[in-house]
């Protein structure tokens, strides 16, 4: 049983009180770092949004793969098929960026202020990376571990929208995000190589087995096996303390939204919805302050 004296008290918020607002942390990291701090952040908003536009090829490639393999039969596990048949793989070796500047820039010169050829969904997804690819520079700044974070923040998002299109996280995605987690790790990134193996084949076997659970109590399955790969691919890049926060978080986040849904209307209670969005939307304050959680609880163990 966990005890907390007043002593635990008086760090917590000491430790809480060192977080420093964001925006307020911003200002004063250009004031320490100069020039410098604003050049890194400005290269990485930039640089987020063109691997935003990549990142929304290969979605929308492996949507469309999804959705005209639904057509002819029912499928399982999404291979590295599509992956093969993406603009990585068909398009940009050839055109490289200029591919990029054709789809994404030029029409924005050319149409003006009609822009229909950004859908909701590219345009979010644009936004989000490069967003996010500031706020982790600013957060971890030019180290390795920072480029370790926005390669987990890219698989988090492309996860999240090709979940939120098809219902599915393919394997094609879910295995190289587990492998990448626990090849970072090596260097103990985020937490020790042995953590990381052991919080990633954990959470398999436990999802596995309370889906097997459910399943043999209601003939149902409760989650999808892309759900599974995907927390043990978190468990083997934050540890099982973080993972435990993450599922917890993502949980609540989801059944908010389902429940929203149900009283609107616009969703049925026998309906399916994906957990993958959930789980990359937990992740984020997990990828930028992981390391407070856990110092936060070894102090007051």
């Amino acid at each position: 049983m966990l005890l907390l004296s007043k002593q635990d008290f008086c760090r917590f918020f000491r430790r809480c009180s060192s977080v420093r607002p964001f925006f307020g942390s911003i200002s004063r990291s250009f004031d320490s770092n100069g020039v410098d701090g604003m050049l890194l952040i400005l290269i990485a908003l930039v640089a987020g949004f063109f691997i935003g536009c990549l990142l929304d090829r290969l979605v929308s490639s492996i949507v469309n793969f999804i959705h005209e393999k639904e057509k002819g039969t029912e499928i399982g596990a999404i291979s590295c098929a599509p992956a093969r048949q993406t603009f990585f793989a068909r398009e940009f070796p050839l055109k490289g960026i200029s591919a990029l500047l054709a789809g994404y820039i030029h029409p924005i010169f050319k149409n003006g202020r009609n822009l229909e050829f950004l859908t909701v969904k590219t345009s979010l997804l644009v936004l989000i990376s490069s967003v996010f690819s500031g706020i982790v520079a600013w957060h971890f700044g030019a180290t390795l571990n920072g480029m370790a974070a926005l390669l987990c923040l890219y698989f988090l998002i492309s996860l999240g929208f090709i979940d939120s299109g098809t219902g599915y996280l393919p394997d094609c995605l879910t295995y190289p995000f587990l492998w990448a987690g626990l090849l970072v790790n090596i260097k103990a990134a985020f937490v020790p190589l042995h953590i990381a193996v052991i919080s990633a084949l954990s959470a398999y076997l436990i999802c596995r087995t309370a889906n097997a659970v459910f399943r043999f109590v209601t003939g149902n399955d409760g989650m999808g096996y892309g759900d599974f790969k995907m927390i043990a691919a978190l468990g083997a890049w934050f540890g099982w303390i973080c993972l435990v926060f993450i599922v917890i978080m993502a949980s609540l986040l989801a059944i908010v939204i389902g429940l929203v849904g149900i009283f609107s209307g616009r969703t049925r209670f026998e309906k399916f919805f994906p957990f993958g969005p959930y789980l990359s939307i937990a992740t984020l304050p997990i990828l930028l302050y992981g390391r407070i959680l856990m110092q936060t609880l070894n102090d007051f163990s």
